[in-house]
């Protein structure tokens, strides 16, 4: 295994990477270029992996195979995973698979997940090696527990040949072995484990539950979500019966809320009611569909002036086609900026549903969600393009 140890470096070059890196973004290219290339004349490893990159992509700089290997193998040899990334996919493309695959696996041990993916690729299709399905799974899945891009090119592959990215009970024996700070609050504890769906960390899902033992709602919520999830699949934690424990401790939770008046508890309740909740696997409903609660607690919130409240109790009246008080909750929300609301507003003004066909006022409204950073902003502009209104914003 080879691992980071690099010899100390110059300050001087580390302050001509962070040159590089400003002027790339920047993207005076040329001058970054200028300073990368001084930052690896001092053997600063990452500037090292960096030209690797660059000069093998050929994205940014001209190509050069030769120049790419050179420098890769510079920072390689000084432990960079980065560099030992580069120089296995330049000697997979020379067809050196044997090589490659080494430095896939020196770096893949130093938590590179796209190098652990490229080994077990290789490991799989029998590439500078004997096919070893085994040592195939073992590669994938340490990449897969990675938050790299390739993680979840990883975990597709895990999917294909049938397996979880964790071994057995792997997966709760970690989480069990956590020890969660008492004294965190329960928000606190929330935010630690609400990034599991990008990590799977079996630690930020102890943090989770541990939300939920003080009462926070949409620790609950996530967690009744998360173990009838493909991603619970994946790690082999797939329980239908805790998915449906914290459901319910969700839906208690929030209508605590409600019971006090707070809007967060009348949307999320609503919400619920809106989609309802059936488990995957068995077919068992959880939660019944009922458009007539959702709508009682989308308006309670809504009358108190939640954009969030205004803009579902107008989808869940139009659902039930009464366009005309649906239009109104639209740009009711839509006032407050709520994009897709504006964006909802203006489609009803341009078909005609529930008001007369208006071209102004669909302009106008899609013009508002237009301004907004929401997804259905694209929308709101591709629909101005097509009523040939110019966008000025």
């Amino acid at each position: 295994m080879i691992t980071k140890s690099f010899r100390e470096v110059d300050p001087y070059y580390i302050e001509e990477y962070k040159l590089w890196e400003k002027f790339l973004e920047e993207k005076s290219y040329d001058e970054a270029m200028n300073h990368l290339l001084k930052s690896a004349e001092g053997d600063y490893a990452p500037a090292l992996g960096a030209l690797a990159c660059h000069l093998f992509e050929g994205d940014i700089y001209p190509q050069n195979m030769e120049a790419a290997e050179r420098y890769a193998r510079r920072g390689a040899a000084l432990g960079d995973d980065g560099s030992q990334l580069w120089l296995g996919q330049i000697l997979k493309k020379k067809g050196n698979n044997e090589e490659a695959l080494r430095w896939f696996t020196a770096s893949g041990q130093q938590g590179q997940g796209w190098s652990a993916y490229l080994a077990g690729e290789m490991f799989e299709k029998g590439l500078g090696t004997k096919a070893d399905l085994d040592e195939a799974i073992r590669w994938y899945r340490m990449s897969a527990k990675t938050t790299n891009f390739y993680a979840s090119k990883a975990k597709k592959a895990l999917e294909r040949l049938n397996v979880t990215i964790f071994d057995g009970n792997e997966y709760l024996e970690r989480a069990q072995a956590v020890i969660v700070p008492g004294n965190l609050s329960a928000d606190e504890l929330y935010n630690k484990g609400i990034g599991w769906k990008r990590s799977y960390d079996p630690e930020q899902l102890s943090y989770l539950m541990a939300a939920v033992i003080k009462k926070h709602p949409k620790a609950a919520k996530e967690l009744g979500n998360l173990f009838c999830s493909s991603d619970a699949k994946s790690c082999g934690i797939y329980n239908e019966e805790m998915a449906e424990v914290f459901t319910l401790v969700a839906m208690d939770l929030y209508m605590e809320l409600v019971d006090k008046g707070e809007v967060e508890g009348f949307y999320e309740v609503g919400l619920m009611y809106n989609s309802g909740k059936k488990m995957p696997r068995s077919g068992k409903v959880v939660i019944e569909k009922d458009l007539d609660l959702a709508e009682k607690y989308f308006r309670m919130g809504a009358e108190r002036g939640h954009d969030g409240c205004q803009l579902w109790l107008g989808l869940t009246l139009k659902e039930k086609g009464r366009y005309q008080e649906a239009l109104e909750w639209f740009m009711k929300a839509g006032e407050q900026g709520q994009g897709w609301a504006s964006y909802l507003a203006g489609e009803m003004y341009e078909k005609g549903e529930g008001v007369s066909r208006d071209k102004k006022q669909a302009i106008y409204w899609y013009g508002e969600s237009a301004k907004t950073n929401n997804f259905y902003a694209g929308k709101a502009k591709e629909a101005l393009k097509r009523l040939q209104f110019r966008i000025f914003f």
